[in-house]
């Protein structure tokens, strides 16, 4: 017992709720940053291609939504990544390593693209194939015993139909 009375396990115990909280309070920070960015580049896309985004009361309602649908995706993605025995992704083979896994799309990020790839739509096209192919499935059959294969999810996250402004 400590000179306050309590034991070992109740300081460690009331360390974990403050840490458990503050790591809390950091993901909500995230999320809103994130939430904000995604919604205000919708926003961007939309006024170049001339479409309104003043005067629609249910604009930031759905934006905000939808917004947050796209990350969870992202979110489930690092999940499934990270646990490959669910199944969910074809983790491991060269083909999704190399071309769809999200430590691709990160390192894509963090250095400038050239050529095609500049546009800034690239990793929205990336990560939009990616939802696409968890959601529908892609599997060629025996004939190419060498593709990637992805059973399909079949999921309302990743519906494309719930993420009409993304």
């Amino acid at each position: 017992y400590y000179s306050d009375g309590k034991t070992e396990l109740d300081h460690y115990t009331e360390d974990s709720e403050k840490h458990a909280v503050g790591v809390s309070e950091d993901l909500r920070e995230g999320l809103r940053i994130s939430v904000e960015k995604i919604a205000n580049e919708v926003l961007t896309r939309r006024r170049e291609q001339g479409l309104s985004v003043d005067g629609i009361p249910e604009l930031p309602r759905d934006l905000t939504t939808q917004s947050l649908r796209f990350l969870y995706r992202i979110l489930f993605l690092l999940f499934a990544e990270a646990r490959p025995e669910l199944g969910v992704l074809p983790v491991g083979t060269p083909e999704y390593e190399s071309g769809y896994g999200l430590d691709r799309l990160r390192e894509l990020v963090q250095v400038p693209l050239t050529g095609r790839s500049a546009d800034g739509h690239h990793l929205h096209e990336s990560l939009d194939r990616l939802f696409r192919l968890v959601n529908t499935g892609h599997n060629p059959g025996r004939k190419d015993t060498d593709a990637i294969v992805f059973e399909p999810l079949r999921s309302d996250l990743f519906d494309p139909q719930k993420t009409p402004l993304i």
